[in-house]
């Protein structure tokens, strides 16, 4: 439910018409300032009405910074864990070049794997996981998805190592490239998933959604 929810939360981000929503400290600059901000404004002393008013508002101010920096930090972090996906990628090309007898690298995949594992000292299920996550992330920004949006959606690491079917729902809420660009200005494109009778035990959970139905496998010929 919560992978479907976020989901659907940025495909509204990415079709939305509202630049506003996407307003995010773009430079580490921004982030900065907006700590510096929080971390020395003064309080305003609640007096009467107006003062109170004026707290509150003020309070609302350093909620939206928070949310900006929470965000800012969730781009970085998955950037962070893509950014290791051109270290595979490396990594490749080196043991293509390294592939012979005298060098003991014969099969390139499991020789990528094994330094990886060496030098970050972890276990294999660790490296399955970042492996899978790099590659799920590469082919979302193969669609035109940024980090900034993921994060905007609520997206976090954990999200992108799970299984394959509830992937799958979050998967069935982005719109393609193409689908964007042919939506209307002001209208919202839908996307509905169908699922077989498999997943009739999630049918209580989504009744009556228009964003997921379920079909008798017969329905499927």
């Amino acid at each position: 439910m919560l992978l479907f929810n976020k989901g659907k939360k940025l495909r509204d981000i990415m079709l939305t018409q509202n630049n506003k929503l996407l307003v995010t400290p773009s430079k580490i600059s921004e982030i900065f300032t907006a700590l510096e901000q929080l971390s020395k404004a003064e309080t305003i002393k609640v007096v009467d009405e107006k003062s109170a008013r004026d707290r509150l508002k003020q309070w609302k101010e350093h909620e939206l910074s928070c949310e900006r920096l929470l965000t800012a930090a969730e781009s970085f972090n998955l950037l962070h864990l893509v950014s290791l996906v051109q270290i595979y990628d490396d990594l490749t090309r080196l043991g293509e070049k390294l592939k012979h007898p005298k060098n003991k690298v014969k099969n390139v995949k499991s020789w990528v794997i094994s330094f990886m594992r060496t030098t970050l000292n972890i276990d294999r299920k660790t490296e399955q996981r970042n492996r899978l996550r790099c590659e799920r992330l590469r082919k979302l920004f193969s669609e035109g998805i940024t980090c900034t949006q993921l994060a905007q959606a609520g997206c976090r690491k954990c999200d992108f190592f799970v299984k394959q079917e509830f992937y799958d729902i979050f998967l069935s809420q982005i719109p393609t490239r193409q689908s964007i660009s042919s939506a209307a200005p002001n209208k919202k494109a839908k996307f509905k998933l169908s699922l077989g009778e498999e997943f009739r035990d999630l049918a209580d959970m989504f009744e009556g959604s228009e964003y997921i139905e379920f079909k008798d496998q017969r329905d499927w010929s």
